[in-house]
């Protein structure tokens, strides 16, 4: 089968490079249908207000573009396509904290869901509704997970995994380019606490990202 070059360009995955040594805003870029990745996407704050930075420089992956933008400091605002935030730095009480893009959140987010869509099948799940809630409780081993309602619009699953002290949400789609990975120590011991409290850090999220883009 032949393959014309734009094609094979559009299929090959972005080049990454090293993030700039300071900066203070990050760009998650956008894909023309040349398949290469360009600035000009959704701009991300990286700092707090008074200037603290927010970023994990360990856990934020910049791509590399043909040319960089720069912010009213002239300091370079590099393309990204994650992000990892301090949670502490953010005052959040989380334990992980990303921001990551995907080509196709459709697909993402619901794969991440299948795991739910298996609890809530399952002969001994005991399943808990509510108006912004569709929980199922496992015993072997003892696991909850819950699709919540989204503070986003959009038609994504929003899923959360709680167990052994822990609770995930690997994909909380922003839109349709952007989605949000978080943890945080669970310590509520029935549903309707578990929820009350899933629902009250998916508001803290989804605050704190509408304040820094």
């Amino acid at each position: 089968m032949v393959i014309c070059a734009s094609q094979a360009q559009a299929q090959a995955p972005e080049q990454q490079q090293n993030c700039p040594s300071f900066y203070r805003f990050v760009d998650f870029g956008l894909k023309g249908r040349d398949g290469v990745m360009r600035r000009g996407g959704t701009i991300f704050r990286a700092f707090r207000a008074d200037g603290t930075h927010l970023l994990r420089p360990e856990s934020s992956t910049c791509l590399e573009v043909e040319e960089l933008a720069r912010d009213g400091r002239a300091h370079p605002i590099p393309v990204v396509s994650s992000i990892g935030i301090d949670a502490q730095i953010a005052g959040l009480d989380l334990t992980e904290l990303r921001l990551a893009a995907s080509e196709d959140m459709v697909t993402l987010a619901a794969a991440k869901a299948a795991s739910h869509r298996e609890n809530l099948a399952r002969t001994d799940a005991i399943i808990a509704r509510g108006e912004s809630f569709l929980c199922a409780r496992s015993s072997e081993p003892e696991t909850v997970s819950c699709q919540m309602l989204s503070p986003y619009p959009g038609n994504f699953p929003l899923v959360v995994y709680c167990g052994a002290g822990r609770c995930t949400t690997p994909v909380m789609a922003r839109d349709e380019q952007l989605f949000v990975t978080a943890s945080w120590r669970n310590s509520a011991t029935d549903i309707e606490e578990l929820t009350d409290e899933i629902s009250n850090k998916l508001k803290q999220i989804h605050t704190f990202f509408e304040q820094q883009i």
